[in-house]
């Protein structure tokens, strides 16, 4: 669709001043802090799983020992796909316009990628709670009450009922994180960092993580989680109303963006019709593999 003179006459005349453009900041940009940005060699990429080993079994003397090994588990596809948006205006409006509206649609298209890589890193915790992506283990959501490790063993980075943001309910999240176990059944921690909440919970998040006084109790108890160190963050891309997660370091967990080709910006003068375009491209996939280091509820 072109932008025509017809279509914007009030852009060309002199009946107005000026053009009122969308106003306020753009927000900083959020995903960094949620996942691991990565650059991909090829278009399709995969990664497979592998255990470490199990504890040490009893070795009578003059007996052989016990042989253990690294067991296999799932794999993980990442495919880029493409992304683009092109402006295609006529040489009338460009020649005609008033206000330079036209001209700031460059930093619109890059606007409109860098908003695009947000709504894609969301979607991790968008369906964090449904199959519809999954990581080494097929049939898995991202928070499972029910993780089935590679030995078998079970571990939860979802509460059972889902609960809502709370001291309550992060203190519980810990609790759990503190007992899980590795995919060989060794005790391990990936010690929660960041606290992810949605715009709806911002005074309650604000309540319990910046005071070291306990929100739910009146006599100046002692808030536990100021031991933990955890930061928070409102993520103001989510669709949910509800969830909140609590994030490891990001080099402890498995989200990621993966970028085959970073936003290129194109132009170019079509003859034919005598417009002007402008276009922006770019590959990228997200998603994660391992749900460990991740703790969420819906």
């Amino acid at each position: 669709m072109a932008i025509v003179s017809g279509a914007y006459a009030n852009f060309l005349g002199s009946e107005f001043h000026d053009a009122f453009v969308d106003i306020g900041e753009d927000l900083p940009r959020e995903y960094p802090q949620l996942v691991t940005v990565k650059d991909m060699e090829y278009q399709t990429e995969k990664e497979l799983q592998i255990s470490g080993l199990g504890s040490v079994a009893e070795k009578p003397e003059g007996n052989d020992f016990i042989t253990d090994e690294p067991d296999v588990g799932g794999t993980k596809t990442y495919t880029a796909k493409a992304f683009g948006l092109a402006v295609q205006i006529t040489t009338e409006m460009m020649r005609d316009e008033q206000f330079g509206v036209m001209e700031g649609l460059n930093a619109e298209l890059a606007r409109a990628h860098n908003n695009k890589l947000e709504l894609d890193v969301a979607s991790i915790f968008d369906d964090a709670f449904t199959t519809t992506v999954v990581g080494f283990t097929a049939g898995e959501a991202l928070c499972s009450t029910a993780h089935v490790a590679i030995d078998g063993s079970t571990n939860a980075n979802r509460p059972e009922p889902d609960v809502g943001l709370s001291i309550a309910a992060i203190q519980d999240a810990i609790t759990t994180i503190h007992k899980h176990k590795n995919e060989r059944g060794r005790h391990t921690v990936l010690r929660p960092k960041l606290a992810l909440v949605v715009p709806d919970d911002i005074h309650v998040a604000r309540e319990i993580f910046g005071s070291d006084k306990a929100p739910d109790n009146a006599n100046n108890a002692l808030n536990s989680l100021i031991a933990d160190y955890l930061q928070w963050m409102v993520h103001h891309f989510q669709a949910s109303t509800t969830a909140w997660f609590l994030l490891s370091d990001k080099s402890q967990h498995g989200l990621t963006l993966r970028i085959k080709d970073s936003v290129e910006f194109f132009s170019w003068f079509e003859y034919r019709n005598l417009s002007m375009y402008i276009a922006s491209w770019d590959r990228h996939t997200q998603g994660y593999n391992t749900w460990r280091g991740v703790f969420g509820s819906k």
